[in-house]
């Protein structure tokens, strides 16, 4: 798994620092470490998104070292004073705005940041690609050979395949696996 960002988050007793905007590639995992004073060492951690009502992603008791929902993680460094979060698989649905923070007896102190979602890695841009087919096609410049023009793309974390199919009789057409 690649972690595409990490940043950090200063959690003060009057402000909060760290970036107002970020941006992770889709795809791609998001890291993010917030830093508390000792005095927290046992409080809530969370990391929520913020919308019209503001709810909790993910948080821990304060005892717990790692807690799992989903595709998002935290995992709290006691000794560090401080907590991991991770998104994996990151979509273009998990853009918006998120807290980072502790939480003690009804006080919350956190920082918001805008997350950005870029798109992922996209294939066979500019120019023709040759790709050998697996039985003749009679439209091909050359026997089991295609040729793919772009625009073709595709958008992912990871390097792609193809598989040539032939669903006409005038030309070949390619299906992304």
């Amino acid at each position: 798994m690649r972690i595409f960002l990490v940043w950090t988050l200063f959690l003060m007793r009057a402000t909060s620092t760290g970036p107002r905007q970020v941006t992770v590639e889709q795809g791609s995992s998001l890291a993010l470490s917030c830093s508390y004073k000792p005095r927290y060492k046992l409080s809530f951690k969370y990391w929520s998104r913020k919308s019209s009502l503001m709810t909790s992603m993910i948080q821990t008791d304060g005892s717990e070292v790692t807690v799992t929902r989903d595709r998002v993680s935290i995992r709290d460094n006691h000794t560090a004073n401080s907590f991991t979060v991770t998104l994996s698989s990151v979509t273009a649905g998990d853009a918006g705005r998120y807290s980072c923070g502790v939480k003690k007896v009804g006080i919350s102190r956190g920082h918001s940041t805008e997350v950005m979602v870029s798109a992922g890695k996209t294939g066979l841009e500019g120019s023709w690609q040759a790709r050998k087919c697996p039985s003749p096609h009679p439209h091909s410049p050359e026997p089991n050979k295609a040729l793919v023009q772009p625009p073709f793309s595709y958008t992912g974390p990871s390097p792609v395949s193809s598989t040539c199919c032939f669903c006409s009789a005038s030309r070949c057409q390619w299906h992304w696996l």
